[in-house]
């Protein structure tokens, strides 16, 4: 294990170089968030509240979402898919696969050590300014705790849906309009933006039969508290199942996609 961590902590060192990058996302962090909150402040303020199926959200708890929504995004980001396309196209993945290590692992450690340096240098901030500025809503001790394990949850559903599109690599000649694939689904389907509460039946009814919702929609309305006991453990098995069937999927494709690749001489 401390193998890997050295992974996350080269990772970590090395963006630490590029100083400037760091400085221009924080305010690119904190510039949308200011955006959204803009936005739900200008449709809230007019009545104070807004019906939907899962109640009354009034101004602060858009607030919080946004906030939470801002952090959530800045946790999960990866490479991963870019990643894998050009470890194969390049053929490097050939040489990484005879080192005495486990491939995902050490996709998984540097996506750590890229994720530590982003809740460092990024999450820390904008959740600093949100609350000094905005003011947030904090949940009960229970619904922090079941928050936080269902974003861990969702993080690795989400690191496994971009390992299965990072593989196909081993088929396709480029993956990056997948890995837009996926961003376009999140921002459709995860409740990113919009939460899910605010779409029609029928909308929420085709999120329930995709993974998405559990990475962002689900952790949040945990935390809001907008979700019973119940709904909490259907939640968590939900995410355990999607966890099982991607993990299946995931570990199909791997081994033909090295099949495949020995049999072509790599």
């Amino acid at each position: 294990m401390i193998y890997y961590l050295q992974f996350a902590k080269n990772v970590f060192q090395s963006k630490l170089a590029y100083r400037m990058n760091v400085f221009l996302s924080i305010l690119h962090r904190i510039a949308s968030l200011f955006v959204e909150v803009s936005i739900w402040s200008a449709i809230i303020s007019q009545t104070g509240k807004i019906s939907t199926v899962m109640g009354m959200i009034g101004l602060k708890e858009m607030v919080t979402y946004a906030i939470l929504s801002t952090g959530i995004s800045i946790i999960i980001s990866s490479n991963t898919i870019l990643e894998f396309e050009n470890k194969i196209r390049t053929g490097q993945i050939a040489m990484d696969l005879i080192k005495p290590m486990k491939f995902k692992l050490y996709l998984f450690f540097e996506n750590l050590g890229n994720n530590l340096f982003k809740i460092t240098f990024e999450l820390i901030p904008v959740v600093i300014v949100g609350i000094l500025c905005f003011g947030i809503d904090i949940p009960s001790k229970e619904n922090a705790f079941f928050f936080f394990l269902t974003l861990i949850n969702g993080m690795i559903i989400y690191f496994i849906l971009t390992c299965i599109l990072g593989q196909l690599s081993f088929w396709l000649l480029t993956v990056w309009h997948l890995d837009k694939l996926l961003n376009d689904m999140l921002k459709i389907f995860s409740g990113r933006f919009i939460p899910l509460w605010f779409f029609p039946k029928i909308f929420i009814t085709i999120s329930a039969f995709l993974p998405f919702r559990l990475i962002y929609f689900s952790p949040m309305s945990i935390y809001l508290e907008k979700v019973s006991s119940i709904e909490v453990g259907n939640i968590l098995i939900q995410q355990i199942g999607w966890i099982l069937i991607l993990f299946i999927i995931d570990m199909i494709l791997w081994k033909k996609g090295i099949k495949k690749l020995v049999v072509q001489g790599g």
